[in-house]
């Protein structure tokens, strides 16, 4: 595990998203993390369209990490934690 990377998910929701989009198996790719793009744009997930959301943003993220990336979703996280969301 890393720090910033795609939260992992329980099998049982990986089933139903694979089934949705077979493209979740990519994230495979690369270690989860403690924080990711996809939790701090689209937050807690609890339906399969926000899951779907979540795995296009993990996507993305995985197309496009970098230090400085990383760096940034770790000061917004930070900030989430101690000034509050949205």
């Amino acid at each position: 595990m890393s720090i910033v990377g795609p939260r992992p998910e329980r099998q049982y929701y990986i089933d139903q998203i694979v089934k949705e989009n077979p493209k979740y198996v990519e994230l495979y790719q690369i270690r989860p993390g403690l924080t990711s793009y996809a939790t701090l744009y689209n937050g807690y997930t609890d339906n399969m369209e926000k899951m779907l959301k979540r795995l296009n943003l993990d996507l993305y993220y995985m197309v496009h990490q970098s230090f400085w990336g990383d760096m940034k979703i770790i000061a917004e996280t930070v900030k989430i934690i101690f000034f509050g969301g949205n």
